[in-house]
């Protein structure tokens, strides 16, 4: 296992981190599922993972605990909890929330101290997600910046006592997360990035130069690029992916497929490639970017003909990030999924092309009340109305 400094903080760890949301039943028990799940965590914590992401909205923290409770070495595990304050309905942030999510995942997890609290706040409060000031505050939401002085007041509190080492932002938006780390609360970020979802990529820069922090999460999609579910032809008939809600999904990954091609060794490890490649190889000049990510296409389209691949041109898996970026900003569908768990809130907060070209509506489908009608829309020209 390899460890990597997190941002410019004492924290160090594994480069893979333990997802809990799925593993385990939401109610205790000696199913299957959770046999396995809890299995497959003691495993990793064997091979040196050393970083545990979990949330009480999961309903799978009591199998991770079961598993922390009986670990010899659980002290040296740095989990990441995930806490929304404020959540659906609540109108202020409310320190005594916070502060409760915190303390009931220090009694869970069995752990002394929380390595990174990932903050969550739900609704339309994020940076630039209405395009007035006087829309944010008719949403019924608090803004952003009324919480930041309670927040930083509840964080200084735990950290003084121990209890929390780092707080980082969950943003919806690029927006989002430069309007919190420009606080200088957040030492890190922690947001979605795949091979199907590239908004971070922009951010990066900015990262390096706070010396801040980033976690990856979701670096299958939700289990989509894995071979068991990359071809959804094959899929059984109760898969989750069959939904219409991942229709979107399926055809920005066929888009994908016809610019990178067929991997040589596996679909899941080209994903986990792409999220496991150093950020700083994923940027430079804009010339050494387009080379690089053409490089790349040939290198995979190469090797799918049965051609060698030249020994100064190993597999770039640098540019993987930049050539589905491309991809994606070509079909104006950055933000892929609209109607997942969470997805709506992600879509109508992202700074569409939609909005800055004029047109009103969000570009999610037509079930959604604020679409236009799509009916008369070509086929890969969505957000070009």
């Amino acid at each position: 296992m390899k460890y990597r400094q997190f941002g410019s903080t004492d924290l160090r760890v594994s480069e893979v981190c333990f997802g809990t949301m799925r593993f385990a039943a939401k109610e205790p028990g000696r199913d299957e599922k959770s046999l396995n799940g809890m299995h497959a965590l003691e495993e990793a914590l064997e091979r040196g993972v050393n970083c545990v992401h979990s949330s009480y909205e999961y309903g799978t923290r009591w199998a991770t605990g079961e598993v922390m409770a009986r670990y010899p070495k659980r002290d040296e595990v740095h989990h990441v909890i995930k806490v929304n304050v404020p959540d659906w309905g609540e109108e202020r942030f409310d320190k005594a929330a916070f502060r409760a999510q915190v303390e009931d995942a220090l009694r869970d997890l069995h752990a002394e101290r929380i390595a990174v609290v990932q903050h969550l706040q739900r609704g339309s409060a994020g940076p630039r997600a209405w395009p007035t000031r006087r829309r944010a505050s008719r949403s019924g939401w608090p803004t952003f910046p009324s919480i930041v002085e309670p927040l930083g007041e509840v964080v200084e509190e735990l950290t003084s006592e121990g209890k929390i080492g780092h707080l980082a932002t969950f943003p919806y938006t690029v927006g989002y997360a430069r309007a919190a780390l420009e606080t200088g609360l957040f030492e890190g970020v922690v947001a979605y990035f795949d091979l199907l979802e590239t908004e971070m990529l922009d951010l990066f820069p900015e990262l390096r130069r706070r010396g801040a922090g980033f976690i990856g999460i979701r670096p299958l999609m939700g289990g989509l690029l894995t071979d068991k579910r990359i071809d959804r032809a094959a899929l059984p008939a109760g898969d989750r992916m069959n939904g219409p809600e991942w229709d979107r999904a399926y055809d920005q990954l066929e888009e994908a497929k016809r610019v990178l091609g067929e991997p040589d060794t596996s679909w899941t490890e080209l994903a986990l490639r792409f999220s496991l490649t150093p950020r700083r190889r994923q940027h430079g000049g804009e010339h050494q970017r387009r080379r690089a990510a053409r490089a790349g296409a040939r290198g995979v389209r190469r090797r799918v003909r049965g051609r060698p691949e030249p020994e100064r041109a190993p597999p770039d898996h640098a540019a993987l990030p930049r050539g589905v970026r491309r991809q994606s900003e070509r079909l104006r569908t950055p933000d892929l999924l609209t109607h997942t768990v969470g997805g709506a809130v992600r879509h109508h907060l992202d700074e569409s092309p939609v909005r800055s070209a004029g047109r009103s509506g969000c570009r999610c489908r037509p079930r959604c009340a604020r679409s236009p009608a799509r009916a008369s829309t070509p086929r890969g020209t969505a957000g070009r109305w």
